[in-house]
């Protein structure tokens, strides 16, 4: 969805090797090199939150469990994250999902015999909810979960300007500025976008959104961007287990109570799970980050229940 286009990469980040007390295999180690893994072994898909990628705490941590329980893990870091560079002036925006088709086509060829997941946290579960309302029934996946989806994206910039959110708002916005000013020289030769002084001196997200990348996707307004970007839209579509996970008191998110129960009414396909503390991504059980989250585990069960109703999931996975 949304404009743009141009031939560019994004790249993948397969868990290779985990390390956790809580493993069952010998000092807490298991090193995936060598084809250990049955052909039918279930991938797990992870798209991360806005400017993040593979080397975010909450990232690794539901990738590491997600090995510890049998799985393949893998990131999709999308254009310019992670490390990556930009070999076109386009990153990823919030509307587009055909770089997660790529990717899963890619896969699809990779690992013919083994059953889809997929889980997005924050924008990446935008993302992944709009790619699967869009697919329908030609998604590749299995089942899926999205966690503090901000499903609507024009609500959700009213709320960063509430309680906690102008502090959270300034740092989206510099993490979006940090990320980007790696590659503004990629940008440089088009002609439709402001210098990027101008951007860099965004203080919001909508401001860089305006500035930036609107401009770069083709919307005539940051409110038509938006408006494209909800996913909201495309709930209704999704034709496979979809588990809808948020917390009541998620500063970014308006409240919605009866908009989850009219789309759970809508589409029996997808369950909400709302919480009453869990925050944005922050079901924490102990001080430590990168530590296991209650939402992992929510979510972990959610998946493989869904795959051994399909049956794909090997039965050492436990």
């Amino acid at each position: 969805g949304g404009g743009g286009g141009g031939r560019g990469f994004m790249t993948l980040d397969w868990v290779t090797r985990t390390s956790d007390a809580s493993s069952h295999h010998p000092h807490g180690v298991y090193d995936l090199h060598g084809g250990r893994h049955p052909a039918n072994t279930a991938v797990l898909v992870i798209l991360h939150g806005l400017s993040g990628g593979s080397q975010e705490s909450y990232i690794k941590a539901i990738a590491t469990c997600a090995a510890i329980k049998g799985m393949r893990a893998v990131v999709i870091n999308n254009r310019g994250c992670a490390g990556s560079s930009l070999s076109t002036p386009q990153a990823y925006s919030a509307a587009w999902t055909k770089d997660v088709r790529t990717a899963m086509q890619h896969l699809r060829d990779t690992h013919p015999s083994a059953p889809m997941v997929a889980l997005g946290y924050s924008l990446g579960a935008n993302i992944l909810a709009k790619a699967l309302g869009e697919d329908g029934e030609g998604t590749p996946f299995v089942a899926a979960c999205v966690v503090s989806n901000p499903y609507d994206l024009n609500a959700s910039n009213g709320m960063m300007r509430k309680g906690l959110g102008p502090i959270y708002n300034r740092v989206l916005c510099g993490g979006l500025i940090r990320t980007f000013a790696k590659h503004c020289d990629a940008f440089k030769n088009r002609g439709d976008l402001p210098d990027w002084g101008r951007v860099g001196d965004s203080h919001t997200v909508l401001e860089f959104d305006d500035r930036h990348t609107r401009r770069v996707f083709g919307y005539e307004s940051v409110e038509a961007y938006y408006r494209d970007a909800s996913s909201s839209h495309h709930l209704p579509n999704v034709a496979i287990p979809l588990l809808n996970l948020v917390a009541a008191d998620d500063f970014l998110l308006p409240p919605c109570f009866d908009s989850y129960r009219r789309l759970n009414e809508r589409n029996p396909n997808v369950v909400t799970v709302l919480t009453p503390r869990g925050g944005h991504v922050a079901w924490h059980e102990t001080l430590d980050r990168s530590g296991e989250q209650w939402g992992d585990r929510a979510c972990l069960e959610f998946l493989i229940s869904a795959l051994e109703e399909y049956k794909g999931l090997p039965s050492r996975a436990g």
